[in-house]
C-alpha cells in the first residue's frame, strides 16, 4: 500500500522528466557546439562552455536562443490539445538545425499532445518529410473551384499522412481561428 502511494506521487514528476529530458537532449546531443544547458535544482537552467564557463542566455548566438525559446515554449508553456502555427522556423537556424526541425518538433507533438503546422520556405527544414507538406496555392485553386470543406480536410490529412492531424479535427480548427480572427486561409 504504501509503495503504491509512493508511485502515485511520483507520478506526477513523470511528465517534467521525459519534457526536460527531450529538452536536453534536443540540445546538448544536436544542437551546442562546445557548450552545454545544465539543468539544477536551485539555479533552473542554465548554459557552461565545455570549460566550464557560465554563460547567460544573451551570449548564445542568435539561433541558439531562438531554439532554446522555442523548444521551452512548445514543451513547458503550450497547453495539451492546442494548434501551434510556426511561421518560418529557418531564420536564425544553422542548415544542421533545419533539418532535425521536424524530426524534433514530431517527438515534442507526440510528448505534449499538440498539433503544430510550419510555414516555411526552407527546403532544408522538410528535409525528407515532402509527404507532410502541403501546396497551399493548390489548395487554395481547390477551393475556388468548389471542394467542399470534408474534401479539403481529406486532401490534408492525406498530405500530411502524419498521426497528430487523425487526433484533432485540423480544418475545422483552422476554420474556428479563421472566423475568430477574421482572416481567411483559403
Amino acid at each position: 500500500m504504501y509503495l503504491n502511494d509512493t508511485e502515485k506521487k511520483l507520478e506526477i514528476f513523470s511528465d517534467l522528466i521525459k519534457k526536460l529530458d527531450l529538452f536536453t537532449n534536443i540540445l546538448n546531443e544536436r544542437r551546442f557546439l562546445y557548450k552545454k544547458i545544465v539543468i539544477d535544482k536551485e539555479k533552473g537552467f542554465y548554459f557552461v562552455t565545455e570549460k566550464g564557463d557560465n554563460l547567460k542566455l544573451t551570449d548564445l548566438s542568435s539561433g541558439e536562443q531562438q531554439e532554446v525559446v522555442l523548444l521551452y515554449e512548445l514543451l513547458f508553456k503550450i497547453a495539451r490539445d492546442t494548434l501551434v502555427l510556426i511561421d518560418e522556423p529557418e531564420i536564425s537556424l544553422h542548415v544542421v538545425w533545419q533539418k532535425e526541425f521536424l524530426n524534433d518538433l514530431k517527438k515534442i507533438t507526440e510528448l505534449q499532445n499538440i498539433n503544430a503546422i510550419v510555414a516555411t520556405h526552407s527546403p532544408q527544414i522538410i528535409n525528407d518529410k515532402w509527404e507532410w507538406g502541403v501546396d497551399l496555392e493548390e489548395i487554395n485553386n481547390s477551393s475556388n473551384k468548389g471542394v467542399k470543406d470534408k474534401e479539403l480536410e481529406s486532401s490534408l490529412r492525406t498530405s500530411y499522412n502524419y498521426s497528430q492531424f487523425s487526433k484533432t479535427n485540423l480544418f475545422s480548427s483552422l476554420k474556428e481561428w479563421e472566423n475568430s480572427a477574421g482572416y481567411s486561409l483559403f
